[in-house]
């Protein structure tokens, strides 16, 4: 459409205070790259991640399009007062919208952070693009923060932290 779209995480507090933050992705477009115009809220948290369970929201989105199709992927984060670190992203999931704005919401995950030994702190940071008719993504992750420490003490070497890489079929990753 002639346009930069540019999707970010938006921050607020939640009224209710529980969990204490909401993240949501917004929206601001450009014809000319500078100049953007007025923000808007395109994906708020959905049933599928409750606050109730301490979900926050998304976080870091990454855009795609595909045959005029609009595709999200991004982080979903979780806060625990009690948790090893109160601010995690701790899943990567996908939503696909017509118009940019509108967005559908996969019913499961791309990918948790239980997927890998070396996730199970975060799994972060997805950046996506289409090639060899597959999808391909690609995403950063760290071990548990106490695992992070004998990391640390090895001078910052071994499998605690990394860059993943997954893919799946174009056909499959479109189905709704």
């Amino acid at each position: 459409k002639n346009k930069v779209y540019l999707y970010y995480t938006a921050l607020a507090q939640r009224p209710s205070g529980n969990p204490p933050q909401l993240q949501t992705i917004g929206l601001v477009t450009s014809s000319n790259g500078r100049d953007f115009d007025k923000q808007r809220k395109v994906m708020t948290q959905s049933n599928t991640y409750p606050p109730e369970k301490g979900f926050v929201g998304y976080s870091t989105p990454s855009a795609l399009t595909h045959n005029g199709k609009l595709h999200l992927i991004y982080d979903i984060a979780t806060y625990g007062e009690h948790n090893e670190h109160q601010w995690q992203q701790v899943a990567i999931h996908h939503a696909s919208s017509n118009d940019g704005l509108n967005f559908k919401e996969d019913k499961h995950p791309m990918l948790t952070r239980n997927d890998f030994s070396w996730t199970s702190g975060e799994v972060i940071g997805p950046t996506v693009l289409i090639s060899d008719n597959k999808v391909k993504l690609w995403f950063a992750g760290h071990a548990s923060y106490s695992d992070l420490a004998e990391f640390i003490k090895r001078g910052m070497t071994g499998p605690e932290v990394g860059i993943g890489y997954a893919e799946i079929g174009l056909n499959e990753f479109l189905k709704d």
